[in-house]
């Protein structure tokens, strides 16, 4: 028989352990919501990583595809081509000298060759062939200065350290002048460098006037530097000067350099039949011929005899132009950039681009312009082979660069159209196919193998 606080325990007891209970089950829930919860959290993280790389994996299996597309259909681009891409020159020249470039000026600052042996001091500048050839072409150092505007030094004056408050315009001129005389600051400085290598100095007089037209430094002032005779007025002042520091030099005939320059070589000269009409023509030079001046002085006028390239015939000329200078004076006047943009406007065909693009000078003494092609299609090939043959792409070209307005530039079919050449690169063209193929498939089956581990 149970007493009453045996009863009272027994349901206290009973409270407990019903408590007791609720408890269990309340933790047991709770730690299978967190359970849950984290598994939940994992299985969301591992499908994000799943999703991931299935997404990765699929654009690089359609990248690949793509490549092998763009390789199959031959319109894979490249700016400069890829690097064992065929090549082929595609060679222009110039029908005619650029009428963009007729007056055109380059200014000059010197050119001082270390190697060089010789070192031309003075040069009139009248003879203007002579002068472009001079400065562009030969090896010899060049002292002479020639600035075309403000920003070259035209119209700026050095001080003349020796007499305050005059520049050297009263040394070289006997007057200020305003060509201005910042020009005779740097022509000392190239002379004098030239001096220091141990350069033989030379100056050019005007044509059967050697040795003539000489003034001393003191008798400028009193002098008429523009009489015509022997040496331009800037001419007399530079001579002067080499005279009075005591440098010696060789006097030369100006018309033994230009012979040396032109003689029996291609030129641009200019044709005027009468005092109205006049062009460039290609020719020839034949021989150099001087004439008395009609004004009756004793400087002789230089005229070239010119075959002419087209015609045959032959005719005088007053004024030549080296036409490798006109390339090059072209291309400077439209720019490198600008010429390459053109031309690829000109060409306009997939899988055919411009490597590099550089003038040169054509043994036939031409001036060329080579532009290296890369190919990498062969029916683009075989479509400028025809553009090439019928006149199209030489006529694009010229309307590229704006017309006879600026310059006329031909096609060398010869160079361009040798069958030896085009069926290397068709074989070329052909092994690069089948090479960029191969490495797309390649790259695709790399694609196809990446497998996707989920922890």
């Amino acid at each position: 028989m149970v007493s009453k606080q045996d009863g009272e325990v027994g349901l206290f007891d009973e409270s407990v352990c019903f408590v007791q209970l609720c408890c269990a089950a309340d933790a047991t829930q709770f730690c299978l919501e967190d359970q849950r919860a984290h598994y939940e959290k994992a299985l969301k993280e591992q499908q994000e990583l799943y999703e991931k790389a299935l997404k990765e994996q699929k654009e690089s299996y359609e990248e690949a595809l793509k490549e092998q597309r763009k390789f199959s259909n031959g319109d894979a681009k490249d700016p400069e081509g890829p690097a064992n891409a065929p090549e082929v020159d595609l060679v222009l020249t110039l029908k005619e000298h650029p009428a963009v470039l007729r007056g055109a000026q380059i200014p000059f600052f010197g050119r001082i060759n270390v190697d060089a042996r010789n070192c031309w001091a003075s040069f009139p500048g009248k003879y203007t062939s002579g002068w472009e050839a001079l400065t562009h072409f030969e090896r010899d150092s060049v002292a002479c200065v020639f600035p075309c505007s403000e920003e070259d030094g035209f119209g700026k004056h050095a001080p003349d350290p020796t007499k305050r408050g005059r520049c050297m315009c009263f040394r070289i001129y006997g007057q200020q002048k305003l060509c201005g005389c910042y020009w005779y600051i740097r022509w000392l400085d190239n002379i004098q460098k030239a001096v220091k290598l141990g350069q033989r100095l030379k100056v050019a007089f005007f044509a059967g006037q050697v040795g003539k037209g000489k003034v001393s430094l003191a008798d400028i002032p009193h002098s008429n530097l523009s009489d015509g005779v022997g040496l331009g007025g800037s001419q007399k002042g530079e001579v002067a000067t080499l005279d009075e520091l005591g440098y010696e030099y060789d006097q030369v005939d100006v018309t033994t350099l230009l012979e040396d320059l032109f003689l029996k070589k291609v030129v641009d000269a200019w044709h005027a039949p009468d005092a109205i009409s006049g062009c460039w023509r290609r020719g020839t030079v034949v021989k150099l011929v001087t004439r008395n001046c009609p004004d009756g002085s004793d400087e002789m006028m230089v005229h070239w005899k010119i075959r002419c390239s087209m015609t045959g015939t032959s005719f005088l000329s007053l004024h030549l132009r080296d036409p490798a200078l006109a390339m090059q004076r072209l291309c400077s006047h439209i720019g490198h950039d600008s010429m390459t943009k053109k031309l690829r406007l000109a060409i306009c065909l997939t899988g055919i681009d411009i490597r590099t693009l550089h003038t040169c000078k054509l043994p036939s003494g031409e001036s060329g312009l080579i532009a290296k092609l890369t190919i990498t299609d062969l029916g683009s090939l075989h479509r400028l082979q025809g553009r090439v043959l019928d006149g199209t792409l030489e006529q694009e070209i010229c309307q590229e660069l704006g017309g006879k307005e600026v310059a006329q530039l031909a096609v060398d079919k010869a160079m361009f159209l040798s069958t030896t050449t085009i069926a290397s690169i068709s074989e070329d063209v052909e092994h690069l196919a089948v090479t960029n193929v191969a490495c797309a498939s390649t790259d695709l089956r790399g694609a196809h193998s990446k497998t996707v581990f989920l922890t």
